[in-house]
């Protein structure tokens, strides 16, 4: 995130097989700051970074939620209620100043806290990314075993307690479904799209094969997320549950979060030109850089490496009710407000015991089928030789027995008594 690294810790507990057909578990899933990562990538910088004390100027992302929410399913009165808290709270800018811990794990926000205390349903804490080193048992996952049907391997039935994701608009984009990426069905077919369920943007994601590639010393087929998965619903109806009624190249992400915040690849890569051109500073779309890649063993469907790449927008635009939102232009601007890469996969020793378990068998049983086709071979052409050699003195036997004078051959009297 940024220039600071984390190192992301996943870990399933409570892991229960039901009915041979599906895995039940929760997860939990925790962040720790890695210090020699982040401050190695730094030049010239004589303060090591720290997320923990470093501050910076963002977006009041609570505020800019809140007025959203009120200006288009509110009450006039809830408008008035909540401008009035915010300048108790003195929460009425558009920008704050905040540690890196805290806008990116969560902090509590004034006005939410004092909007909790009316609507007791609404969250006080905003956060970027969910850092559980806790988990509440209630939040089963479920993913199928593939023992019933080896195609459904890994894929999702239910995720974090929920069977539908009932905040999308209709049951097409509710549906829980694909992998979590860490393996798919085994013998993958290139004309196939794999499907993985992506928790950042709550759906789940078809990625195309583009290639084979080396990747650990094995061969791999590399997968992308095509430029349809991100369009808009004018360009793929299918988006339509998504809400995706803006540019495209951007995820809505509202209904889900409760805020106008967007996902999309970083830079807006495969996006609307435009709205790379309304940014200063970002570096050029580049689809071999920039993009989300899995590299996946073909035989077996286990993941070897992945690069997932996510840019987080905010949609600012004019609210007319809310002090200093107000001043906004009405046209929508997405302002990019976090780019996060995570990457992950094999390391040496599951990559040596991978080979070890799977390639090494499989190429010892090609070398005895090699062995068994040459012996076979062997045997075939040794038959071939002596079957040549009795045919050969068999002939010679016969021309032995023939005189050299035929015309001495005594005829041979016919039986009378053969029919």
């Amino acid at each position: 995130m940024g220039p600071y690294y984390f190192r992301e810790y996943r870990e399933k507990i409570n892991v229960e097989e039901v009915y041979d057909e599906d895995l039940w578990f929760n997860e939990k899933k925790w962040y720790e700051f890695d210090y020699n990562m982040t401050n190695s990538n730094i030049s010239n910088h004589t303060v090591p970074l720290d997320p923990s004390k470093d501050k910076f100027t963002t977006f009041n992302l609570a505020y800019i939620g809140v007025g959203f929410n009120l200006t288009y399913s509110g009450s006039k009165a809830e408008i008035a209620g909540a401008v009035a808290m915010a300048a108790l709270e003195g929460e009425q800018n558009l920008f704050m100043h905040r540690s890196v811990n805290d806008v990116v794990f969560g902090y509590k926000d004034k006005l939410l806290s004092a909007l909790k205390a009316l609507k007791p349903y609404l969250s006080d804490t905003v956060q970027l990314v969910y850092n559980m080193s806790t988990v509440d048992e209630t939040t089963i996952s479920k993913v199928n075993t593939g023992r019933k049907n080896i195609s459904l391997l890994g894929q999702y039935s239910a995720w974090q307690g929920q069977n539908k994701l009932s905040f999308w608009s209709n049951p097409e984009a509710q549906q829980i479904n694909g992998t979590e990426g860490l393996f798919f069905a085994p013998n993958l077919d290139k004309t196939k799209p794999i499907t993985t369920f992506v928790d950042d943007l709550f759906r789940a994601n078809p990625m195309e094969f583009v290639g084979e590639e080396e990747c650990m010393g094995m061969k791999t087929y590399k997968y992308y997320i095509p430029k349809y998965v991100l369009a808009n619903s004018t360009v793929n109806p299918l988006n339509k549950g998504f809400y995706a009624e803006g540019p495209s190249g951007l995820m809505n992400l509202t209904a889900a979060v409760m805020a106008p915040v967007f996902a999309s690849k970083p830079s807006f890569l495969d996006a609307e030109e435009w709205l790379q051109e309304e940014v200063t500073g970002l570096p050029p779309a580049d689809n071999n850089t920039m993009d989300t890649n899995l590299w996946v063993e073909p035989i077996t469907g286990a993941l070897v490496k992945a690069r997932k790449q996510l840019q987080a927008n905010m949609m600012l635009m004019n609210l007319p009710l809310f002090p200093d939102l107000n001043r906004l232009r009405k046209k929508p601007r997405y302002v990019p407000i976090s780019n996060i890469i995570e990457t992950g996969g094999m390391d040496d020793d599951l990559v040596n015991t991978f080979k070890n378990k799977v390639f090494k068998p499989r190429d010892d049983f090609i070398m005895i089928l090699w062995a068994l086709f040459g012996l076979c071979t062997f045997i075939s052409g040794l038959f071939s030789f002596f079957f040549y050699k009795i045919v050969r003195d068999n002939q010679k036997e016969s021309t032995l027995l023939i005189p050299k004078d035929s015309s001495k051959i005594a005829p041979v009297e016919p039986n009378p008594y053969t029919v």
